[in-house]
């Protein structure tokens, strides 16, 4: 398993697109996964227990200074779905569009951990009221610095 780093900004450098990583939340030590292994566009986010299953595997791709995030089992991109800009917005998973609402700023925090913010909403992944339990929606939510926003980031 290695850390990787990107740059402030995203800067299209760190993270190699033929890698799967596992991205993990500080606060809760959970996975980022799509629910219940769909393969539906639409489907949205959770936090469960890392076990390697293809869900819980992702891609981070360059696309100028951000990234995409793509899905290792449904190969969807991650996005901020219906281009929502409330808080508590759901993210979940869409068939390519090449919209800023599948460009994400990956941005180093310190100690091995990122914010994931969203180019079109301009706010970060957020695990719901700092849950640490298992199936937990992950949505979208102004940055405040809390450990539930910051994830790290690991080849899996």
């Amino acid at each position: 398993v290695s850390v990787v780093s990107a740059t402030a900004g995203g800067g299209g450098t760190g993270f190699n697109p033929a890698t799967n990583y596992k991205i993990v939340n500080r606060n809760s030590g959970l996975a980022l996964e799509i629910v219940g292994s769909s393969t539906a566009a639409g489907a949205t986010l959770d936090q469960n227990t890392y076990t390697g299953s293809k869900n819980q595997l992702w891609k981070l791709t360059a696309t100028g200074s951000y990234y995409t995030i793509t899905n290792g089992n449904s190969s969807l991109l991650l996005d901020d779905l219906n281009k929502a800009t409330a808080n508590g917005s759901p993210v979940g998973q869409e068939a390519a569009n090449s919209g800023t609402d599948q460009q994400w700023n990956i941005v180093a925090v310190g100690s091995g951990y990122y914010t994931i913010t969203n180019v079109f909403s301009g706010m970060v992944l957020d695990v719901y009221q700092k849950s640490k339990a298992t199936g937990t929606k992950v949505d979208q939510w102004p940055s405040n610095g809390g450990a539930n926003q910051q994830w790290s980031i690991v080849s899996a």
